[in-house]
């Protein structure tokens, strides 16, 4: 089998010729010399023996990434502009009706521009981000998609994103728009303008999942980051779950399937989740990223969802080589029932070997 078809047919719950080995390669690439990240990540994936999987973005060459995303994102009345000085760098929306400010902070360390400041803080900002969401239309945009399909041909997988918020509407409001502590205030105190909001943000979502579903892509990501670090269980049942389950829909008719980036605390999400219409659960994580046994989340899981992950990004930073190998043994044996894809669980740390890698993709040949 070809690195594509294997990867496929594990994302489709089916056996493969053997368990692909797809490491997710997030603020590790950043943070590599250049003379590696310059010969590209598809090229460096092969070299160690990895199954190339690129999860909502294109291919990098150099540090830089583009995400995947199937639509052009046109907002009437409405001007986007950045300003950066030092280490600061704000976004503005501005609209005729007033304007929103992204606050944001790098901090070298972790390579990272964090986001410091969220824009909807009061209720008239989110009656301004309806309107914003309200004078957005999408437009498909497959040009660029189909392109890099072609030149990576049989060698990996893309992944594109299912929707220019990369998430559901709700965990974008608590990630980026308005913040955790923002929005459980404000579902309490105005609770009708939040969800009036929501409504215009699932309308944009719903019609980006019908322009994600007429491509060629056989499947699609959102950048969920479910945990109950921000979320509880009722708020995942209440405005996150009906938005995946339409996505579902949606993908489903056209034969198309769904991922969902999990990287966090599930234990309490894992019933919600398993009587979802997901189709694959993406960066399964124990403690400390996470907060679940994997031989729980295989028995909880209905064997038509598929599972790439496992693999906690602590201890494969911390772990001796022959230990993280072990572990992975044991992982693939608990998931050996469905679809799995062998991963490190979210981002990789920087400081994990290349040797890692190596070993964790001989594994996943010798297995």
């Amino acid at each position: 089998m070809t690195s594509r078809e294997r990867i496929l047919k594990a994302l489709s719950g089916e056996k493969a010729d053997r368990v692909p080995f797809c490491p997710f390669l997030a603020y590790w690439w950043e943070s590599q010399e250049d003379e590696l990240t310059d010969k590209g990540e598809l090229e460096f994936m092969e070299c160690v023996g990895a199954d190339p999987l690129f999860r909502g973005h294109y291919p990098s060459y150099g540090k830089e990434g583009e995400d995947i995303i199937l639509c052009r994102n046109i907002i009437e009345d409405c001007e986007i502009s950045t300003e950066t000085k030092g280490n600061k760098k704000v976004i503005t929306y501005h609209t005729s009706k007033g304007d929103l400010q992204f606050g944001y902070q790098y901090v070298e360390s972790g390579n990272t521009w964090f986001l410091v400041d969220h824009p909807v803080k009061e209720e008239e900002d989110f009656l301004l981000l309806k309107y914003i969401m309200d004078s957005t239309h999408l437009e498909a945009d497959y040009e660029k998609f189909d392109r890099e399909v072609e030149k990576l041909g049989e060698r990996g997988l893309l992944l594109p994103l299912v929707c220019p918020e990369m998430k559901t509407s709700f965990q974008s409001l608590l990630e980026k728009w308005a913040g955790t502590e923002t929005m459980v205030y404000s579902v309490m105190d105005f609770p009708e303008v939040v969800q009036e909001t929501l409504d215009s943000m699932y309308r944009v979502s719903k019609r980006a999942a019908e322009i994600a579903a007429g491509s060629a892509s056989p499947i699609f990501l959102s950048w969920e980051d479910t945990s109950t670090t921000n979320i509880s269980p009722q708020y995942y049942r209440d405005y996150i779950l009906p938005e995946i389950n339409m996505w579902c829909d949606i993908l489903h008719k056209k034969g198309k399937r769904y991922v969902q980036h999990a990287c966090g605390r599930l234990n309490a999400l894992l019933p919600d989740i398993a009587g979802s219409g997901i189709d694959v659960l993406e960066s399964v994580s124990p403690s400390p990223t996470g907060d679940v046994d994997l031989y729980n989340v295989n028995d909880a899981l209905p064997e038509r969802i598929a599972v790439v992950g496992g693999i906690e990004p602590v201890k494969l930073l911390n772990s001796p080589t022959e230990e993280v190998v072990d572990n992975a043994r044991e992982i693939m044996k608990i998931m050996s029932n469905r679809g799995y894809v062998l991963a490190n669980s979210d981002s990789c740390p920087p400081g994990v070997s290349i040797e890692k890698f190596e070993a964790l993709a001989r594994l996943a040949k010798e297995a």
